[in-house]
């Protein structure tokens, strides 16, 4: 892969790690300020806080070498990173700080069976960035071979 799309990687990887944040951020308002929601709510959070911390060392090694992702897809990453990317639009739509005002304070806008399919969304692009990172530090040693 050439340099200038290691780069656009790192971009995008930087980019949804800053976004998984701030909706763990937001995760953690909605649910200090709706009732009997913290329990519901923390799985998500700690699914967002690992894909982050994921995606920030992938930027890490990229950024460390380039040259590092020339034997995984690209065409992958940047599936999986625009279908997170909508992932986080979505939750972040249904968990708008906004939205806990008034009556709303009350109820959680995510049923049970809504946060099930998140986690399962969010788990599988955790898997694919997670391999990636995984193939990213083995490879890195044997670069200089090729």
């Amino acid at each position: 892969m050439d340099p200038a799309s290691a780069l656009g990687l790192i971009s995008c990887f930087t980019q949804l790690a800053e976004q998984t944040l701030q909706l763990t951020g937001k995760l953690y308002v909605y649910c200090s300020r709706v009732k009997n929601a913290s329990a519901r709510c923390q799985g998500l959070r700690t699914e967002l806080e690992t894909i982050s911390e994921i995606l920030r060392s992938l930027t890490h090694v990229l950024g460390n070498d380039l040259n590092v992702t020339t034997s995984v897809s690209k065409e992958i990453l940047e599936r999986s990173m625009a279908e997170f990317g909508i992932l986080l639009l979505e939750l972040e739509n249904r968990v708008q700080p906004a939205k806990t005002r008034g009556i709303r304070k009350f109820i959680w806008p995510l049923k049970e069976l809504e946060i099930e399919k998140f986690r399962v969304r969010i788990e599988r692009h955790e898997a694919i960035f997670n391999l990636a990172l995984n193939v990213f530090q083995t490879l890195k040693p044997y670069l200089h071979l090729f």
